[in-house]
């Protein structure tokens, strides 16, 4: 069986659990994930389970509160079922969900896509409190500083991400707390389509968190035009979003931009220690270009180099905002309430 020798004594112990102290079949383990986590498909006579081994603990990474997440996430509906979870080994097991045809996958923008997860996230929402954490933008800075500290940043890339999140800090900063259950990491890995509804999955950075957090990474990928965003705020709020509403949407994408442009960049850096960004062939690709090649398919976060540039796009985006007149008019706007 593919399961790591010293993961191997927790992760059966748990599908015995499951599986009334009978071994499984077969276990196999599945890509995709940035994470890091160990994740395994699991067949016992034709059942099917998902596997989850999250051993790593730091600052954002716990199990405990992963688990947590996910069972309140499962209960509204939105997540599969967990069937067991050991906060002490890190280890959960869940319900399968099989994904449907690849064109019911996450990648088109069309309203019927968008009312599902408009949907889907007004259920998360909905749900009683996931735990604390941290502030999402006191989450952002403590990101920014671990990238600045690596060696990948050159000095025009490093005063960007500075400039950027200086910005967006100011203008988000003074709006009101909207903290609700969160998933903070809503992509299209993390999005299963059953060939019926969308089921949200991989809750390791869950916790209660402004609710334009997930919003924001949504739009960023599915709603490509302000059409695509109307009907995708309609369906989350009910009804038609106010102009404080699109405004703060407005400024939570970019600060979901610079979110995923760290994440990467932080990535990157921990890959290959000592990398410089001058050292790296530049990939001139727009940000729309890369998101229309994941949604058909393309391996573009598959490789080191792919990653890298997918981050310093969405940095670009960000930046470019920033440095425009729309983030001080979007900030004034959403203050309006």
């Amino acid at each position: 069986m593919p399961l790591p020798d010293h993961h191997r004594p927790a992760a059966l112990r748990a599908l015995k659990q499951v599986f009334a102290g009978e071994e499984p079949d077969s276990i196999t383990p599945l890509t995709g994930g940035l994470s890091g986590a160990g994740v395994y498909r699991v067949e016992r006579q034709g059942r099917s389970c998902l596997l989850r081994i999250q051993p790593a603990r730091d600052a954002i990474r716990d199990p405990a509160r992963t688990h947590a997440c996910m069972q309140i996430a499962a209960q509204a509906g939105v997540a599969p079922r967990v069937l067991f979870s050991s906060d002490q080994d890190g280890v959960s097991v869940t319900d399968f969900i099989q994904p449907g045809t690849p064109e019911e996958q996450p990648g088109k923008a069309d309203p019927d896509r968008m009312a599902q997860l408009a949907g889907l996230l007004a259920r998360l929402h909905a749900a009683p409190a996931f735990p604390p954490l941290i502030g999402y933008l006191d989450a952002l800075e403590g990101l920014a500083g671990q990238v600045l500290s690596t060696a990948l940043p050159t000095p025009d890339v490093a005063a960007t991400i500075r400039e950027t999140l200086g910005g967006l800090s100011r203008a988000y900063r003074p709006l009101p707390v909207d903290n609700v259950s969160s998933h903070n990491d809503v992509n299209p890995r993390n999005i299963v389509h059953d060939g019926v509804r969308p089921w949200l999955v991989d809750w390791e950075a869950a916790f209660l968190a402004d609710r334009y957090v997930d919003l924001s990474a949504v739009a960023n990928v599915f709603a490509r035009t302000p059409e695509t965003e109307a009907v995708f705020l309609t369906r989350y709020f009910g009804r038609a979003p106010t102009g404080a509403e699109t405004a703060r949407l407005f400024l939570a994408r970019q600060i979901s931009h610079l979110f995923h442009a760290l994440a990467f960049l932080a990535g990157a850096a921990a890959e290959k220690p000592g990398q410089r960004l001058d050292g790296v062939a530049p990939d001139d690709r727009t940000l729309e270009q890369m998101h229309a090649a994941l949604g058909a398919g393309a391996p573009l976060l598959d490789h080191w180099e792919g990653r890298l540039a997918y981050g310093l796009a969405h940095l670009g985006q960000a930046r470019d905002a920033v440095r425009g007149p729309d983030v001080a008019k979007a900030a004034r706007r959403a203050l309006e309430g």
